[in-house]
């Protein structure tokens, strides 16, 4: 099961709609780039980034003075095929 900090970074609805807009880039992108696209002050960005990247939801990769973020499709993927899996295992489906 994932650790309960994998919820909490999860639980914040800015950091939910900065985790879409980095899954509809596609793209590696920068702090600066996402806070072009939120109400929000840069370093309140960073500090949701900072949140996705250490529970490894994003990824992160230095190019000069930047900080690049990525999704980490496999990493989410796994943590929630792990969940549903575990409800399967505790609560199977009821039988009609």
């Amino acid at each position: 099961m994932p650790n309960p900090r994998f919820f909490k970074a999860l639980s914040d609805p800015t950091r939910l709609r900065i985790m879409a807009f980095l899954a509809e880039t596609g793209e590696p992108i920068t702090v600066s780039e996402v806070a072009e696209n939120f109400p929000i002050d840069v370093s309140v960005v960073s500090r949701h980034l900072s949140s996705l990247r250490e529970e490894g939801i994003l990824t992160s990769e230095k190019q000069g003075k930047e900080v690049l973020y990525r999704m980490d499709y496999h990493f989410v993927s796994k943590m929630f095929s792990d969940i549903a899996r575990a409800i399967e295992v505790c609560c199977p489906p009821e039988e009609e």
